[in-house]
Formats: C-alpha cells, structure tokens, sequence
C-alpha cells in the first residue's frame, strides 16, 4: 500500500492494496466507506449485479447524477469529468463494465471452488514446460524416453537427472543469468542518460562512443552483478550471499568507474576541470572485457581517481583475480551496484526510501506495510512533516525511515557517491518479525540475509519466474522446496533443480496450489521467445549449414547515435511487441504478459514472417535451402523448431498438417473464386507459390505455433 493520499486510504478503512493483480478481489463486494449510511448498500463491484457497481457508477454522467454528489461521491474519474464534461467514451466504459463482470464471475467461481477441473499433465509437456524454461532447446527422443515415453508419469528424479546435464550448457547459463537480471532488478537499461547522475557525462560525451565503449560500460554495470550471483549460484555458496558479498566481479573499467564515485562531492570540481569519466582517455578495448574476481573491502582512505595520466587504469589492469583492494564507497551486496542506483534513482526528496524499499522487495519479496506489527526500536529519521505519528503515513515510515540511514549516513542523494554524514544517526531495522538496531550497510545486509522471509521470498520469485503466478505459500509441496533450501545452506542450484522437477511446476500431480490457482498455459515472453528461437535454429543451422551467417533473432540493445538510443532498438529482448519478464516500482510481483491480444498476434506475425525471409533461402546461404527435400524440411521444422520429437504423441498430426499446408501453398491450379483451398478435404486447387515461398510460409507456420509461442504446451 501506498502512504500517500493517506485520508483517503484511512476512509477505506487503512488496506487499501491497488496492485492490479489483486484489485478486482479487494473490490468485489466492498461496500464503500466513505459517506457513511448514504453509501452503505453501493458495492464498490457487486456479484449479484455487476451494473450496480459503484465502480462503474462513478463513471458515466447518468448514474453519477442519481447520487448523493456530496455525502456518497469521493471524486469521479476521470478527476475532472464532472467539470469538464469529460466522462468515458461508450468503448472505454463497455470494457470495463465488461472488467467488472469478468471479475464478479471469476472471483465468484473462486470462493464456489469452481477452478477449472484438474488434469495432470503428461510426460511430454512436463518435459517441454522444463526445457523451454532451463534451456530453451527443443526436446529430444531421447529425454522423452528417459521420462518414461509420452505419456508416462513424470519421477521428479527422473527430471532432475535431465535438469543436471541442461545445467552444464550454456544455455542454462544464459538462462539464469536472464533470471537473475530480473529478480534483481536491473534487466531494463532505461535512458543511459540516468548512469549521469553517478558519472556526470558519461551518456553525452562522444569520445567513448568508440568502439560503443558508452553502452558496454553501462552494461558492464548489469553484467557486475549478474556474474556475481551466477558465480554464488554456481559454486553452490549460500545464496543470501548475494546480499552481503564485497567479492565482486568486475573488469578495469569498472573498477575505473568506481574510483570515480569515491571523489564524493568532488563533482563540481569535476565540471570545471573536465575530468568526466567519459572523458577519460586512458581506456582500450580489453578494459571492458577483462573480467576477473576482485574483493572490494572497506576503508577509511579513499582510492584515488587521477585523470591525468594512464597510471591509474594500468595499476587497475595490475590487479589479479582474486586479490582485495579497499574503497570508502561501500560495495556490499545486490544494492550497491551502479546499475541498481541508476534504475532506483533517489533525490532530496525521496532520500533512499525507494532505494530501501526495493532492497526489501528483492531480498524478500515484502513491501512495507500498515499491517506489519514489528516494533519499531528508534524514532532516527522519521521526519514529523513527511509522516505524522497520527497519520495512516507513519505506519509505514516508521519501519522504512530509520533503515533508510544506512544508506543515507554514507553516501550523497545526488550522484550515489561517497559522502560520509557528519551528523549521522543510528539506523534500525524493524520489517515482518525482526528488530534491529545496527550502524553500518554491512550490518543490513546481513540482518536482510539472515530474515526468515528471504528462503521463502526466492522460491517464490521462482514461481513468478516458471508459472507466470504466485505459488500458494501455505501449499505443504511449496514448504517441502523452502525447507530443502533451508536444509541445504541455501543452496539456490539445487533449489531451482527442486522446484523445476515438482508438480508445483509441471503440473503432472495434483498439489494445494492447483486447488486455489488455476494451472495456466501462459504466452511466453519476450527473453523466453528470443532464447528458444535463437536455440533452435543455432541448431538447425548446425545440422544444415554449419557456415551460414547465425541470425540475431532479437538484437542486443543498442547503441548510440549523438549519445542517444536509436528508438528502433532501444528495448531489449522483446519478440515483436511481446515484451520480457521486468519489475516495477513498489511491486513484488514480475511484470509479466501472459496473454496474447490482436497486436501482440500481429507482431508476432511481423517478426515471423521476417524470420521466414531469413532463414529459407533458395540458395546454400540460408539455415534451410528451399530446393531440399521437403519430407526432410517438415521433419525439421517440427522437431527442431517446434520442438515435437518423433516419439511426441502429436508429432505425425502435426507433420502432416505442414505437408498439407505445403501441398495447398504449391497446387498448380488456382481456386475458383468462392472456394476456400483450406476447406478441400482432397486438395484440387491451391495457391501457386513457389518452393520457396512454400517453405517460407511452412517456417511462418512453425515459428507462431503454439507450442513456441507458450510456455508449457
């Protein structure tokens, strides 16, 4: 809950929860609770009538006239409807009129326990889901024989045994680490122009975009933490290390970078003198690239930043894999990076709240909340003018403010450097069970490492991650994964090879979770498209034409032009308009599409028919040649790029479905006007298409199939 607007919150009764997954529930059947008696029967959305709904009232000028404007009318929406006459047009209030009674039908259905019958699923999407998931690749004959055949009940052993050769590629990798960006928060690039307020000019100045040195920085700064988490991951450290490392990986320009931040309020000196990171002339290509194991420990001397010379950055190139050096600047854990402070920018204003806040939503997968009763042990730094103790405000920032002095006691607002506070107050921690005094940004990390929410907080990201939804916490099957994280020194590789093999996730049992959510077939996303395409026709291309020119499917960010993104690519890993899984401010949950709508369907249609273009070529250039045996192409489509193995119960329907578009595509007679060829059941007539473009429209057909296209098939 926001604290904001708290009056009105307080009128709504001080639990007020506006995420939009949980807004159509928290609405159904409220009564409203502001005007007293004269609103005591208008449900904010009513089961029973869904017209009724206050909600919808509010929203149209005839039934907003029919009430009591003064004693029932909080504020009509749009805001200035009733003054300027600027109520929803028909369209918009039909949706969500259409919205309300969604809602009060599904939410109903929910409390009558009218879930979508149950049905376990079979070896063979069990496999799919996993594999689509860990690896991207299409799966095998043989991992389908190794679950047992088709339809065989999956043994999570028996998955487990898969999920550990998938973790040796390096497509796990790849995965995870696309993982990693969005838990921590850090997968969006954004303006480079925000990365100015930590190093002033580096977005604007032209000498770096050499070589596009500017954006490999900024992503250098992404990389610094998501090859520190896979290196905990991987070695099968405690994963709550993430939180409390100083053993970083980096490379010399970002060891460069953040001797720069050590200058603190040197910025204006800085200005004057020209001596902007991006002005620094002493980097090369390798400074970029020469990622090595460095601890970064703390001290009371600052390390020197000497723009004058190339002494400091060769001194930094001097330093070897896994050797310490000591910086003022604290660099302890996920919310120390760069690119964490670039993404949750602070100010004045704000003072770190929201940099605290989404420390605690990563870590542990909790907001701050009215509701949380933990004692607070210190009024430090709860402002009254920001949070009076008799506001519904002060519920809050009586837990949020006084951590927030751990950040606020070392470093500046303005450009996240080091700025050590004169006056500094002791800091406390009060959040959903634990209460602590502490002083440094070590002492946080490690009170938010030991919190009893953090196993539970990463099992669930895993949920989010795979089931495109929230796990029902009280499921005895999601206890048993947490307890196995617990048991195992929270050790994340095995826990995500626990999770991946369960029912939980593939759906082949009936849990808890499967009686209280519905087991959905979710639309893949942008980073999950990207990965399983380009997977797959690497492997087509290595079976075909191992010399062909490997296909970009979704192109990497780019790039500067006068310092600035070009607008045709400045979105990373979306396939057509689908975007990735991503974050949002103040939310626990992944922003996530999971449903696919008419322009979703049309950029999907764009980017495979482009592919199609690229892909099959008429000559040996392409990854397939349109001149070679189509029985070999068809076979190839369905089980290299859709992903049915020739053991696959669906595998001789399919093939035999793209024979059949292929014969309808290349039939020398063309229909007469009135026949649909689609509709023959013996193909007489057709389109006239080359082979070439035949082939073309049989890879348009496999790229938007279903089975690509979801997550789980």
């Amino acid at each position: 809950m926001a604290c904001h607007n708290a009056s009105i919150f307080a009128l709504a009764g001080g639990d007020l929860n506006l995420e939009s997954a949980t807004l159509g529930v928290d609405m159904l059947e409220q009564p409203s609770q502001h005007g007293g008696s004269a609103c005591a029967d208008e449900k904010m959305i009513d089961a029973a009538d869904p017209a009724n709904s206050l909600f919808l009232k509010l929203l149209r000028k005839k039934s907003l006239n029919k009430l009591n404007a003064t004693a029932c009318v909080r504020q009509p929406m749009p805001p200035n409807a009733v003054t300027h006459d600027k109520f929803l047009s028909g369209p918009d209030f039909r949706c969500l009129s259409n919205w309300v009674a969604e809602v009060a039908a599904t939410e109903v259905a929910k409390e009558n326990g009218d879930l979508p019958d149950f049905v376990p699923v079979k070896a063979q999407e069990a496999l799919a889901k996993a594999k689509y998931m860990l690896h991207g690749g299409a799966p095998t004959a043989k991992e389908l024989r190794a679950l047992g055949g088709p339809d065989a009940q999956v043994s999570p052993e028996d998955l487990k045994h898969l999920i550990a050769e998938w973790e040796q590629t390096p497509e796990y990798q790849t995965k995870l680490e696309r993982f990693f960006l969005t838990t921590f928060q850090i997968n969006s690039l954004g303006n480079p122009g925000v990365y100015n307020d930590q190093f002033w000019k580096l977005a604007k100045y032209d000498g770096l975009n050499k070589d596009n040195r500017n954006i490999t920085l900024i992503q250098s700064f992404r990389d610094m933490m998501v090859k520190t988490a896979w290196r905990i991951y991987d070695n099968e450290q405690p994963f709550s290390e993430v939180a409390t490392t100083r053993k970083w990986e980096v490379t010399s320009a970002i060891l460069a970078s953040l001797a720069y931040l050590e200058k603190g309020k040197g910025l204006a000196e800085r200005k004057s003198n020209k001596k902007y990171l991006g002005e620094y002339e002493y980097f090369q290509a390798s400074d970029f690239s020469d990622w090595k194991t460095v601890t970064i420990e703390q001290s009371d001397t600052r390390f020197d930043w000497a723009p004058d010379s190339s002494a400091m950055i060769e001194s930094l190139r001097d330093i070897e894999d896994g050797s310490r050096i000591s910086m003022v600047r604290p660099m302890v854990g996920f919310f120390s990076t760069p690119a964490f402070y670039a993404i949750w920018q602070t100010n004045e204003d704000n003072q770190f709240r929201v940099t605290t806040h989404q420390t605690l939503i990563i870590a542990l997968d909790k907001e701050f909340e009215i509701s949380d009763a933990t004692p607070h042990s210190t009024e430090n730094g709860i402002p009254p003018e920001h949070a009076d103790p008799s506001t519904v405000c002060y519920s809050c920032h009586r837990h949020m403010d006084p951590m927030r002095l751990a950040f606020m006691n070392t470093i500046n607002t303005h450009n996240h450097a080091i700025e050590p506070e004169s006056n500094a107050l002791t800091p406390s921690f009060s959040f959903f069970g634990v209460n602590k005094s502490f002083n440094t940004i070590d002492d946080l990390a490690k009170i938010i490492a030991e919190h009893p929410e953090f196993p539970k907080a990463w099992i669930q990201k895993l949920c989010m991650w795979g089931n495109s939804q929230r796990c029902d916490d009280t499921d005895p099957e999601f206890k048993r994964i947490v307890q196995v994280f617990k048991d195992n020194n929270l050790n994340y590789r095995l826990a995500v090879r626990e999770f991946f093999s369960s029912p939980l996730f593939t759906g082949t049992e009936l849990t808890k979770n499967h009686e209280t959510h519905e087991f959905i077939l979710s639309l893949s996303r942008g980073d999950h498209l990207c990965q399983a395409m380009q997977n797959r026709l690497d492997t087509l291309k290595g079976i075909n034409n191992p010399s062909a020119d490997t296909i970009e499917v979704c192109p990497k960010p780019c790039f500067y032009k006068n310092g600035k993104f070009l607008k045709s690519c400045r979105d990373e890993k979306h396939f057509g308009l689908i975007p990735p899984d991503t974050f949002d401010r103040a939310k626990t949950d992944f922003v996530q599409v999971f449903q696919v709508g008419p322009f979703d369907v049309k950029s999907l249609d764009q980017k495979c028919a482009q592919l199609a273009e690229d892909v099959v070529k008429n000559t040996n250039k392409g990854i397939i040649n349109s001149a070679q045996d189509i029985d070999k192409t068809i076979g190839q489509l369905v089980e290299h790029i859709i992903g049915l193995p020739k053991n696959h119960l669906r595998h001789d329907e399919l093939t035999a479905g793209l024979k059949r578009i292929y014969d309808l595509s290349t039939h020398s007679t063309a229909c007469s006007s009135g026949v649909n060829p689609t509709q023959q059941n013996a193909i007489s007539c057709g389109y006239s298409h080359t082979k070439l473009e035949a082939v073309r429209n049989l890879f348009f057909a496999a790229c938007s199939s279903p089975d690509i296209l979801s997550i789980g098939m």
